[in-house]
């Protein structure tokens, strides 16, 4: 045996070394030099559980991943302490396992955290979208029949100006869209059953009725309403009343009243010009009637007045001009 001091080989049954004098034997035991070979299998288990720790807090397997080869290599090599080789291994292994469970778990949880929130984003641009369309949805009911047709040639802006002055502004209650005139900026319109032509581009500018004195709405103003058409409208039963009334009155002052010609309100309506507003009525027109000398004369006249029962024929005479002839003050309508 080696003398543990100072290395000298010695007889096994020294009990002291013949070199150095070192004692060699404690109790009556050998004393043997420290087996290097037994730290390999302890490093082993003391790195297994060092890297069970780390792997719990989720730190590492280096130290187990080194601790499973250093065992492997005790046990494979007869080391002696070979249970702490075992243990090491054992310890390494079960480190290296959760690690891996954990890691799993954890690349788990970011893919389900990472298709949740693609499934909020999803979720709400699909919400957004509905959202859109049922504005977009809502905006399209809200508009006039009107509104849309007038859309396919004018933008939004100018057709809800349209429908604006047409029915807020003028007083109208129902308003279509007949037709674009040609290659014009002028569109043909029904108005309350009224015929009528539109001028507009980039904004309104006319509205009016064609071969008349009518205009509605001319450069940003409105000159004429609904509720003032209506009263200035006069129907063909109107017209018939209307004209009886003035014949009666330019007969009352005609010589021979009895020779008086009208023109026809139905064949020379042309002939015939009348005026309304509210109950104010002026017809202008002429009569051909014997003279003095019995000679037939052409005369005109103007007659304005006041219409108390239309069903009656009832009325007040406000103005007349007969042939020059002049009776009370004409009222401008």
């Amino acid at each position: 045996m080696n003398c543990p001091k100072c290395n000298y080989p010695n007889d096994s049954r020294n009990k002291f070394c013949v070199k150095c004098g070192a004692p060699l034997r404690i109790n009556n035991q050998n004393i043997q030099p420290l087996n290097t070979s037994s730290v390999m299998s302890t490093v082993a288990m003391i790195l297994g559980i060092v890297g069970l720790l780390l792997t719990i807090v989720v730190v590492g397997i280096i130290p187990s991943i080194i601790g499973a080869v250093l065992g492997i290599i005790a046990i494979a090599t007869n080391k002696p302490y070979k249970g702490r080789a075992i243990a090491g291994v054992i310890l390494s292994i079960l480190s290296i396992l959760l690690f891996l469970a954990l890691l799993i778990d954890t690349t788990n949880k970011e893919v389900i955290e990472k298709n949740t929130d693609s499934a909020k984003e999803y979720k709400e641009q699909i919400y957004e979208e509905i959202r859109d369309e049922d504005e977009t949805k809502e905006n399209i009911e809200s508009k006039s029949e009107f509104i849309l047709d007038l859309e396919k040639y004018l933008n939004e802006s100018v057709a809800e100006q349209a429908n604006d002055i047409l029915i807020n502004q003028i007083g109208f209650s129902n308003v279509e869209l007949d037709g674009k005139l040609d290659e014009t900026s002028n569109y043909e319109i029904i108005v309350d059953g009224t015929y009528a032509v539109m001028t507009a581009s980039d904004q309104v500018y006319r509205i009016f009725i064609p071969s008349s004195n009518y205009v509605f709405y001319e450069n940003g103003s409105v000159l004429l309403t609904a509720q003032e058409f209506n009263d200035s409208v006069i129907d063909s039963s109107e017209q018939s009343t209307y004209c009886i009334i003035a014949e009666e009155i330019v007969k009352s002052a005609l010589v021979d009243p009895s020779s008086a010609d009208f023109p026809s309100a139905i064949t020379n309506s042309g002939d015939i010009a009348i005026k309304k507003s509210e109950d104010i009525v002026v017809v202008q027109s002429y009569v051909l009637s014997n003279n003095y000398y019995g000679q037939k004369v052409k005369t005109d006249y103007t007659v304005e007045f006041k219409i108390l029962d239309v069903d009656t024929f009832s009325y007040e005479l406000i103005y007349a001009n007969i042939g020059g002839e002049e009776y009370g003050t004409y009222i401008d309508i």
